[in-house]
Formats: C-alpha cells, structure tokens, sequence
C-alpha cells in the first residue's frame, strides 16, 4: 500500500514515461512495483507505445490531428505529439513544450531518448582495450619452472666432475618476472550546459551528470540555495567529460 501511495501522483504518466524514470520520481529502488501497477491497469509501456507511434508516423498523414491519431493506435496524445514532433523537441524543449503543451516529464522522456538515440552502445576504444589486456597479463603470472637436483652417489672417478657441471648449471643467472603496473581505467561523465534567463539577463553553467534528468535535479539544488536566481530556460548536452 505504501509503495502504491507513492506512485499515486505519477498514475496519469503510465505508459507516456519509462517505468525507471517513475520509480525515480517517486523515490522507489526497483521499478517493479511502477510495471506491476501499469500491467494491472493494462497500460501499455513506454517502449510499446514509442514503437507504435513510430510505425503510424511512416504511413500517417499530415493532416491528421494528433488526437485522431493517439486515438485510432491506442496511445497517449502527449506522448504521439512529442514523438511526432521530436526533432523541434530536441532543437528547442523550452519552446516546443510550450507550443505543444507536453509535460516536463514527457518531455525529460523524450530529451534521454534523443541522448540514447545520439549515443548509443559506446564501442571500447583502443586505451581500454589494451589497459584491459594488460590487466589479464598481469594476473596470470608466471610459474617458475623448477628442477629437482638428484644427487648421484658414485666411487667412480666421474662424480668429481658431474658435481662441478651442476654447480655450473646452479650458478645461471635465474629469470625474473615484474607484473605491469595495470593502469585505472578512465571515467566518462556527460557534461550538459544549464542556461538561465533572469528579465534581459542571462547566465550558464556546466553541470556532470549521467542524464537529462540528473542535470536538471542537479540545478534544482543549486537553485534551492539561492545561488542562482531566474528560471532555467534550456539544458544542452556538451559532449563527455574523462575523469
């Protein structure tokens, strides 16, 4: 009951947002509960709806209202409307918001996913690929290959000499191994600029963060602190950062 109080306020946003990006809102660490909630009130997921939206969008006509259009496929209009008009979304959310009237967590929904979309799986590159060679090398050392001496008892004249040939053999120099020293592998952090409109003034500041989400909470801090003044007028992906 507790977990279904908690996700009470976000019910309206089942199904127009990911099930994760609920659970965070309402401060949930699995969002299991959030997925349990929508199957029961046979919602559709984010990701359904998403592709179902995108598959009408190739055949669907110009003309076509987006409320005539969320109805005939059974989708939310806010979420069809964000999805048919991401590219003006991704160019300028604080606009296209407004314009088309999408709430700021569809819209959170849709800015992540053009950032996924731009991303990607991010391939290995060369650096961390050999650091992680490197790393395997130095954790199979090698074995010391050794060999038992026997000692050969003789009242024959060659015992002499045999005993000198193994001190001989004893006296080579014995190889050594050094581990590589492995390297820590470097830390990519997204780096997003935050811009600020106070009347005719205005400001920018960069923020590390992981997601649109996370950059925008970040500010909310700074801005329950008094340390900026006006409202946040657009958040802009800047490229990655290395730690």
């Amino acid at each position: 009951m507790a977990r279904k109080s908690k996700i009470g306020p976000y019910l309206h946003l089942l199904g127009m947002v990911p099930d994760q990006q609920i659970a965070r809102m309402a401060k949930l660490a699995q969002p299991a509960s959030v997925q349990a909630q929508r199957k029961k009130l046979k919602i559709n997921s984010f990701r359904e709806n998403f592709i179902k939206i995108e598959k009408s969008l190739k055949t669907m006509k110009k003309t076509v209202s987006d409320e005539d259009a969320a109805k005939n496929i059974s989708v939310p209009v806010q979420l069809l409307t964000a999805v048919r008009h991401f590219e003006e979304i991704v160019k300028s959310p604080k606009a296209a918001s407004k314009k088309y009237k999408i709430d700021k967590n569809v819209l959170q929904a849709m800015l992540e996913k053009s950032t996924h979309k731009k991303s990607g799986r991010k391939k290995k590159t060369d650096s961390n690929t050999k650091i992680v060679q490197e790393a395997k090398v130095a954790e199979k050392s090698p074995k010391k290959e050794t060999k038992r001496n026997t000692k050969k008892t003789s009242k024959s004249k060659k015992s002499t000499a045999k005993s000198t040939a193994k001190s001989k053999k004893n006296d080579a120099p014995k190889r050594t191994y050094t581990k590589r020293k492995v390297e820590p592998k470097a830390v990519f952090i997204q780096a997003f600029e935050c811009s600020f409109r106070s009347g005719e003034t205005s400001m920018s500041i960069f923020v590390n963060a992981s997601s649109f989400q996370e950059a925008a909470s970040k500010v909310e801090a700074i801005q329950s602190d008094k340390s900026i003044k006006g409202t946040l007028s657009t958040i802009r992906s800047i490229g990655v950062a290395v730690q």
